[in-house]
Parts: structure tokens; sequence; C-alpha cells
């Protein structure tokens, strides 16, 4: 039965993912879009991988207030090091899981305590993103979608700020039980951090943000786009997209919001899609190169760790 239901999604993410495809193959001429992408602006598109550069080098400054909480002598060098470790994982694990990669970097991070960590960045991110993008949701769908992506925002700021409230009544529900083991680790992991790391992380968070919506502002302008002001704002809209990955590996989805959103907003169709994707391989497969470079040399110390915790694991 568990089979069949796999198979059952696995079909409908292949069927999705088709439709996706031919919905945007019949909004774009790819022959256009392409030939937009061989004509960029070679100095701006150095400037937007230059931009790159600087989130992978302030992102492990939020991963660093967190982790201290629980490794007070932890350094930026060991926050950076388990980052890309985490970049170079997320290129061959599915959705958002190569993240939790980063605690299996570190030797003397207790694996519970690193996962309630790793989450919490985790969700400082998600929350942050959806309160950049209320304004550009109201542009686009009116008081319902920004309301929606607002509620979103807060209650993952509750899930950072107090997990136990929110998880406590949820593993209440029947089929969410196995929460109950998971609430007494959120605790433990609050009670380490204090709000203080919170509070600095989430400005990091909503810096980090800005940061890679002027990357892909300076992406579409290097098409040769002039988009309109009200543009910069839905920009944070099309990374919602990541939260409804309905696709395999989510292929398509931030692409053809893009296409479906940005051109009321003076983006052509064949710009929305060239600059999305390039800063997808800009932000993820450039640095993935580095990434993959840290697991390959750490992958012994990962494996060891991985062992450690099987071999704890109850029977």
């Amino acid at each position: 039965m568990k089979r069949l239901r796999r198979l059952g999604v696995a079909s409908l993410k292949a069927a999705a993912t088709v439709g996706v495809l031919w919905l945007i193959l019949r909004s774009v001429d790819l022959e256009r879009a392409a030939l937009t992408a061989s004509s960029a602006d070679a100095r701006l598109i150095g400037c937007a991988v230059a931009m790159t550069g600087v989130l992978n080098l302030i992102k492990p400054v939020r991963w660093l207030w967190l982790l201290r909480g629980v490794l007070p002598d932890a350094s930026y060098g060991t926050a950076l090091r388990s980052h890309l470790f985490a970049v170079g994982a997320r290129l061959v694990l599915p959705g958002k899981l190569g993240e939790l990669g980063r605690v299996l970097d570190i030797p003397q991070l207790p694996v519970a305590r690193g996962v309630g960590v790793a989450l919490l960045d985790l969700v400082l991110d998600i929350c942050t993103g959806c309160l950049v993008a209320v304004p550009g949701a109201y542009l686009v769908g009116g008081p319902a979608a920004a309301g929606a992506v607002a509620a979103v925002s807060l209650a993952l700021l509750g899930l950072a700020f107090r997990p136990t409230a929110i998880l406590t009544p949820l593993s209440r529900t029947p089929g969410l039980r196995r929460l109950r083991t998971r609430v007494a680790g959120a605790r433990e992991v609050m009670d380490a951090l204090g709000s203080g790391p919170l509070v600095a992380g989430f400005a990091v968070s909503v810096a980090l943000h800005a940061v890679r919506f002027g990357q892909l502002w300076l992406l579409i302008v290097a098409l040769g786009a002039q988009p309109g002001a009200m543009a910069l704002w839905v920009l944070p809209v099309v990374p919602l997209a990541e939260a409804v990955a309905f696709t395999v590996g989510g292929i398509g989805v931030r692409e053809g919001l893009a296409v479906a959103v940005l051109p009321a907003f003076g983006v052509p169709p064949e710009v929305a899609l060239a600059a999305v994707f390039l800063q997808y391989v800009v932000t993820n497969l450039v640095p993935g190169v580095v990434g993959g470079w840290v697991v390959y040399k750490r992958r012994h110390v990962a494996a060891g760790k991985l062992r450690s915790v099987i071999a704890a694991a109850p029977d």
C-alpha cells in the first residue's frame, strides 16, 4: 500500500512537471530567451556573481549566532565551512534536506540540538522571505493574498521565538503525536539560545533577502529590460513558489511564477525566465561547486558522525 502511494505521488509530480513546463513553453519564445541571455551585459552579470559571494559570506553570520547558543566557542570559520557543506549537499539532496547536512560537519555539535538550530535558521529564512513578500503579494493578488502570506510569516515567527507554544497544541492533534518527542528538544534549544541571537538572525535574514532581490533586479536589467518601479516590490513573490514545489525537484515552479507575474510589471516573459534561471545558476550551482569540494574533503568526518548517530539509535 505504501509503495502504491509513493508511486501515485511520483506520478502526480511527473504530470505536474510536464504541465508546468508546457505552460512555460506556451508563454515564452525559448529562442528569444536564449538570445536575450547571450546578449546580457557582462559587467552586470559579474556584479550579480559578486553578490553571490556576499550572500555566502553573510549567511554564515546568522548560522554562527545561532550556533553559539549551543557551542559558545564556535568560530566564523566553522560556521562558513559547515554552511558550504550544506550548499554542496543541497545539490544532491531533495528540498531543504541538504541544510541539515551542516550538522554532520561539526563533530562536537550534538545532533539533536544541531538539527534544532539548523531548523531555526531555516525557519528564520522562510519567515522573513514571506514577510518581505507581503507588499508584492498585495500587488499581485490583492488583500487576500497579502493576508495569507502575512499569516504564514507570523506563524513561522511564532514557531521561531515560541516553538513550544506552537508545537505543544499541535502535538495533541491525532496523527501529529510524534511532535511530542520534538517539543522537549525545541524547548532545550530555545533555553540555550535565548531571544538575542534570534532577533539578530531575523535582522540578518532581512538583509540577505534584500541582497537576493537586488541581485535578481540586476540580472533583469542586465538582460535589457526596463522594469517599472513596482516590479521591485513584486520580485520577493517569485521565491514563494518554492514553498509549493509540487514538481519533480521543484523544476519550473519559480520560473513559471516569474513568467506569469512579472510581465505585468514591465518584465518581458523571456527576460523573466532567463533572469530567474541565471539567478538559480549563480546562487546554487556556482557556490555548489565550492560546497561539493568541502563535502568531499569532510566526507569522513560526516560519515563518522552519521555512524555514531545510527549506533546510538534505539533498536
